[in-house]
């Protein structure tokens, strides 16, 4: 009876410590699917960081010839330009649930585009398994959007995009249309 006491004791202790198990930015982007970013291969997002750590410029040629470049690594925020038409930023997030073991989630706002610009909401678990925006997020609009992440204030703002089949380029700059602020809190909730 003492023994199988200590066999789940041990349990549920090695259970207690992979829920509570924290990740870094720098280990997610590393772990990213290619799919993700297909510009880069693993070797040149481990270059980025590297160059970023030895304070150079973090910048590599993609695997389209372009530029690719690491602007922002923390332990909890990642900014990267992988082309001059697509930026790249993720935060982390505590989850109130552990998602794949790990009570963090990954939100990444991807922004298409030149002039005319707009962007995607995702989330993901520290596995890179994508989640239901709707379990993190109250409703995205409808329209095209703009999304900027702040690390610092832990929100996301959502303003008008440019809708790309019009070329609406007025719109996007009437940004006094609409705009949101969303603030984390166990899920990115629309400030009012």
């Amino acid at each position: 009876m003492y023994r199988r006491f200590i066999l789940l004791y041990l349990a549920l202790l090695v259970w207690s410590l992979t829920v509570s198990a924290q990740s870094t930015m720098r280990e997610a982007f590393q772990q990213a699917p290619q799919s993700l970013m297909p510009y880069l291969t693993e070797n040149d997002r481990l270059d980025l960081i590297d160059f970023l750590d030895s304070g150079m410029k973090a910048e590599v040629t993609n695997q389209l010839g372009g530029k690719s470049e690491l602007l922002r690594l923390t332990e909890r925020f990642l900014s990267l330009n992988l082309s001059q038409g697509l930026s790249m930023k993720m935060l982390l997030l505590d989850s109130p649930e552990p998602v794949d073991s790990v009570t963090q989630v990954i939100c990444l706002v991807r922004t298409y585009g030149i002039d005319c610009r707009e962007s995607t909401v995702q989330f993901y678990s520290m596995k890179w398994r994508q989640l239901l925006t709707a379990d993190y997020m109250e409703a995205l609009p409808q329209e095209t959007f703009l999304a900027d992440l702040d690390e610092q204030e832990t929100l996301l703002t959502v303003q008008p995009g440019c809708d790309i089949e019009t070329k609406a380029v007025e719109e996007h700059q009437n940004e006094d249309k609409w705009a949101f602020k969303y603030k984390w809190n166990q899920k990115f909730v629309k400030e009012n």
